[in-house]
């Protein structure tokens, strides 16, 4: 355990409890809690309290893997913040709402991305694993890809099945959903 364990454990608290709080900050709610919400709130608060402890007291021997976590911490605050910005005017529901959608987001990260919410919390589980290279974050990495991808898998087959399905299904062609999709341009040449 060194200064930079701490100092990193530091940032990755303070990233991890501006996550937590984002289902009242950030979020509306549309309907009461649903289980699966229910099983990403016990899932985060679990894998974020391993995260910070283990970054915490672990030296990781390389200052390469504290820079590396830094820039993915920083990364994922940055995604958050744009999806934040993008969402402000008309906030989004919580994970596993059963809400219809009543509009499309395009702007700020959703240019690229159908879920960068779920995006920037999973580089942060990453940055964990990265900066300790210790098997239970990587676990928590995989633990929290599962729900994320299971509530963006919910979110958009209610799209699919409301009235902005058409308008979706375009949208969701040239965005990926957790990463951005690779674009090809046509130049005209074989």
């Amino acid at each position: 355990m060194n200064v930079w364990s701490w100092a990193l454990g530091g940032v990755a608290a303070a990233c991890f409890a501006t996550y937590a709080a984002s289902p009242w900050t950030v979020f509306s709610r549309a309907a009461p809690a649903t289980v699966g919400l229910l099983w990403i709130k016990v899932a985060a608060t679990a894998s974020g309290v391993a995260q910070i402890w283990i970054i915490s007291t672990t030296n990781p021997g390389h200052i390469w893997r504290y820079a590396a976590a830094c820039g993915l911490f920083l990364g994922s605050m940055t995604l958050f913040s744009g999806g934040v910005r993008a969402t402000h005017d008309r906030p989004l529901t919580v994970a596993f709402s059963t809400d219809e959608p009543r509009h499309i987001e395009t702007t700020g990260p959703y240019r690229r991305i159908r879920h960068p919410f779920y995006a920037s919390y999973l580089l942060a589980y990453l940055a964990g694993w990265v900066a300790t290279d210790q098997i239970l974050l990587l676990v928590t990495v995989v633990a929290m890809l599962a729900l994320y991808a299971a509530a963006a898998r919910r979110e958009e087959a209610k799209f699919r099945s409301s009235p902005l399905a058409k308008e979706y299904r375009h949208y969701a062609q040239r965005t990926g959903m957790l990463v951005p999709r690779a674009h090809h341009r046509r130049t005209g040449a074989p």
